[in-house]
């Protein structure tokens, strides 16, 4: 089945040199999705090549393990990959709270998948679901069962520092409570 009409983002980096042994920046790419089709597109050199996809709010997928998501082009060849989402029966919900303990609406939450292994570690994440804070601080993100790592943005100017990331591991059809609060 072809999903259709879903809010996606994908993009890719890498390039010629692998991000494993380069120990520089690579090229990123952005990437076109069709979400009349379901179809997807992005223009890269040869090289290995590490997708993102992230799922707007409110997608009731997630995208698939990360080792499914690296792709090897080959200089002048055409790499036909497709990205199979994964239905979302689980949730990660929680607060998330200003350094004062306050409640801290409008702050994103991202649930990611980091990658493993050699290939990309540390700030790499290939795959994202995320949402927003609402009035009361509180946010809840559909995702299929896994490990993932939780983390919180929000603006400079909101003040503190962000909560070190949480790693949450979850079962089928389960919901599990991660808090984080900002740091002074």
């Amino acid at each position: 089945i072809v999903l259709k009409n879903l809010a996606v983002r994908i993009s890719a980096s890498g390039g010629a040199t692998s991000l494993a042994t380069s120990g520089s920046s690579a090229s990123w790419q952005e990437g076109f999705y069709d979400p009349l089709t379901g179809a997807y597109r992005i223009a890269v050199g040869p090289g290995t090549w590490y997708l993102t996809v992230f799922l707007r709010e409110g997608t009731a997928y997630a995208p698939p393990p990360p080792q499914e998501l690296v792709v090897t082009v080959e200089q002048g060849k055409t790499v036909s990959r497709d990205i199979v989402l994964k239905r979302a029966g689980s949730a990660i919900q929680g607060m998330v709270y200003k350094s004062d303990g306050s409640p801290f609406p409008g702050a994103f939450v991202a649930v990611d998948v980091p990658y493993g292994g050699g290939a990309q570690t540390g700030t790499a994440y290939p795959t994202s679901l995320g949402a927003e804070t609402d009035a009361s601080g509180s946010y809840k993100i559909p995702v299929p069962a896994g490990t993932y790592t939780v983390r919180v943005f929000a603006p400079p100017s909101a003040g503190g520092l962000p909560p070190e990331a949480v790693t949450v591991s979850i079962g089928a059809s389960e919901t599990k409570t991660a808090n984080l609060r900002f740091r002074a």
